[in-house]
């Protein structure tokens, strides 16, 4: 892959193999924060939310940001996540990570997680219930990879569940195609090929949540 060039102040490029560079991850932050408010039903310029970089996962190789709100709160898996309220005890973690890229000065987003969690705002522990994630880095010169370039690749974007202790099956390891082409090839998911895409997703991925965690709350769902 050929070089390219010191990127000026806020801008965005998308390279030969599909993913998505930045100047500074700090120049996300507004568009990631906008289409989780706009998800939450929220206005997209809101106070109540930021999104900021974690000074705990920060280096010159991987930064992460997460999306904060008024009434935060944490909660507890492999590591501590911030949690934004989503619906009565049901949490929200939204995380974006970047890997940095010495030889072009800029970073690239790496991956973004929308991790689901139930418990109580005032308990550390709450439990993961399912995660939509998307890896936005493709491993190929093109969005759509061939079946043969899938071959033991997860598909992306896509869903993971998360058993507990009484299940022994493992399916946090399974990954759910969110967004399979099988009507038409092998290809299990896409990458993203602009940056309106990755927040189109965020906002639309959010909204659709709440929207099912409210269905299976009501009376008719039960």
């Amino acid at each position: 892959m050929p070089r390219r060039h010191k990127m000026k102040p806020g801008e965005t490029a998308i390279d030969a193999v599909g993913a998505l560079d930045f100047d500074e991850p700090e120049t996300v932050a507004p568009r990631f924060r906008s289409a989780v408010a706009q998800g939450l039903g929220l206005a997209a310029n809101t106070d109540f939310l930021r999104a900021r970089l974690d000074d705990s996962f920060r280096s010159s190789e991987r930064m992460l940001m997460q999306v904060t709100h008024k009434y935060s709160t944490t909660a507890s898996d492999r590591r501590d996540h911030i949690v934004i309220p989503l619906l009565e005890d049901y949490w929200l973690s939204a995380e974006a990570s970047f890997l940095g890229l010495e030889d072009i000065a800029s970073w690239r987003l790496n991956h973004l997680s929308l991790s689901i969690f139930r418990g109580l705002g005032i308990e550390r522990h709450k439990t993961k219930v399912f995660r939509a994630e998307w890896s936005c880095s493709s491993p190929t010169p093109a969005p759509r990879l061939s079946r043969l370039e899938w071959k033991g690749v997860h598909a992306q974007p896509h869903w993971q569940l998360f058993a507990d202790s009484k299940q022994r099956w493992p399916q946090d390891r399974f990954h759910f195609a969110m967004c399979s082409d099988w009507s038409r090839s092998a290809a299990p998911g896409r990458y993203p090929s602009s940056e309106g895409e990755i927040w189109n997703w965020v906002r639309y991925c959010v909204s659709y949540i709440r929207e099912q965690l409210s269905y299976r709350h009501t009376p008719a769902a039960e």
